[in-house]
C-alpha cells in the first residue's frame, strides 16, 4: 500500500454498466484529507466523500501515461457502481452526482 498523505490531490474514477452492454465512466477531483481519524475525498465547495477504510488498500498512484485521464490526481481510486440491494437507510449519501454527459 502507498503512504496516504493528506494534501495529496487525488481522483476517484466510478464506473457503471450501461443498459446496452457497455461501461460509462465519471471523474470526480478532490484533496485526500483526513476527517476525525478517517480519510475522505475533499471536493472542497462540492462536498467531502468519505472513503471507507476497505478501500484505502486501492488507492494507487496512477499509471505513467494516464494524468491527463486523471486531471493530473497524484492517487487515484478506481470504483465499480451499480444498483444496490437493500433499503434506502442502509445508504450512505455521498453528496456525488453522475454528470450529464460523463465522457
Amino acid at each position: 500500500m502507498i503512504e496516504l498523505t493528506p494534501g495529496r490531490k487525488m481522483a476517484l474514477l466510478l464506473f457503471a454498466d450501461k443498459p446496452d452492454g457497455g461501461t460509462e465512466g465519471a471523474r470526480f477531483m478532490g484533496t485526500l484529507a483526513e476527517r476525525e481519524g478517517a480519510f475522505v475525498l475533499d471536493r472542497g465547495e462540492k462536498g467531502i466523500f468519505p472513503l471507507r477504510e476497505e478501500w484505502l488498500s486501492r488507492i494507487k498512484e496512477p499509471a505513467e501515461g494516464l494524468s491527463d485521464i486523471v486531471g493530473g490526481a497524484e492517487l487515484v481510486l478506481s470504483l465499480s457502481v451499480g444498483v444496490l440491494e437493500g433499503s434506502p437507510e442502509d445508504l450512505i449519501d455521498t453528496g456525488l452526482q453522475w454528470p450529464e454527459d460523463p465522457a
